[in-house]
């Protein structure tokens, strides 16, 4: 699981250069037996050719990864930026372009400023430095106790959490419960700049995760999503889908995660999931997006 990509030439890599380069000499050797000797020259020439040409074939998939990881680490700092979500303008362009990734799948407006008021420190947004639009959002909501026990068991929907089922910010490290409500970007599928928002959103994810809400070891959290909370694509490969427990699990990511039931969410039929991790666990889930979508470790 991205344990060559760190390298310049993956194993894959070399063993397709060394089979082409055979082959190449092959289909000279077996020419130049059938030929006049004095073609010798042109028919090493033809087999060196084809061995290059065979090369490049085979290795233009792993080049253009490595060309996706370079456009994220040196275009996607200069182009977006993530920004918490700490002033009433900001909560604004968030329900903006949350409902233009999710359409009527978001909750009323009200509520989501009634909660952002109740607790300020668990969004972000995506925005593009040189237009300056949002172009995607994350968000974690840290819930009581009862709220998340009683979204677990059914008692009560995602759609009918409200401000009062949310803990202040200073109680962030502490809850037990978060409740990731939607994370995405717009024009996820775009080939040029979908990998790399989607990539930048959530990887400032992981960062506020470890920051506000999973700052220890000392009990497990209870991360809650749904298959339709989280669109995007990440790149190379991580296969695009809406369901964020199937795109990690499908890279050979491993997130434990545990369905819940079937549930109807916004009108549509959806399921519920749950990862429960510490600090530790979150640590090594995130170092394993990095090294599969970006070839590189987040630990050191």
């Amino acid at each position: 699981m991205g344990k060559f990509n760190d390298l310049i030439f993956s194993k894959n890599s070399i063993v397709f250069g060394v089979a082409a380069a055979v082959l190449g000499l092959v289909v000279g050797q077996v020419l130049s037996t059938t030929m006049k000797p004095e073609m010798l020259p042109y028919l090493i020439a033809i087999g060196m050719a084809i061995a290059i040409f065979l090369i490049v074939i085979l290795y233009s998939s792993y080049l253009a990864r490595k060309r996706d990881q370079l456009s994220t680490y040196f275009f996607a700092p200069r182009t977006y930026r993530c920004e918490l979500v700490s002033t009433q303008p900001l909560q604004n362009e968030l329900t903006e372009v949350a409902s233009e990734i999710f359409g009527s799948a978001v909750p009323d407006e009200a509520v989501t400023n009634a909660i952002w008021k109740a607790n300020a420190k668990k969004s972000i947004v995506l925005r593009n430095v040189r237009t300056g639009k949002v172009e995607g959002y994350a968000a974690c909501w840290p819930m009581t106790d009862q709220a998340g026990g009683d979204l677990l068991t059914g008692k009560i929907s995602a759609e009918g959490i409200a401000a009062a089922d949310i803990v202040d910010a200073t109680q962030n490290g502490k809850a037990r419960y978060l409740l990731i409500p939607g994370l995405g970007v717009t024009d996820a599928d775009s080939i040029r700049r979908g990998p790399i928002k989607s990539r930048t959103i959530i990887f400032q994810f992981f960062e506020l995760l470890l920051a506000e809400f999973i700052v220890d070891d000392k009990f497990d959290r209870e991360i809650i999503f749904l298959t339709h909370s989280v669109r995007g694509k990440i790149g190379g490969n991580l296969p695009a889908s809406r369901n964020l427990m199937k795109r990690l699990d499908g890279a050979g990511i491993n997130l434990n995660a545990t369905y819940v039931k079937e549930v109807t969410h916004y009108g549509e039929k959806d399921s519920l999931w749950v990862v429960r991790v510490n600090r530790t666990r979150l640590m090594s889930i995130y170092d394993d997006v990095m090294k599969e979508s970006l070839g590189v470790s987040k630990l050191v």
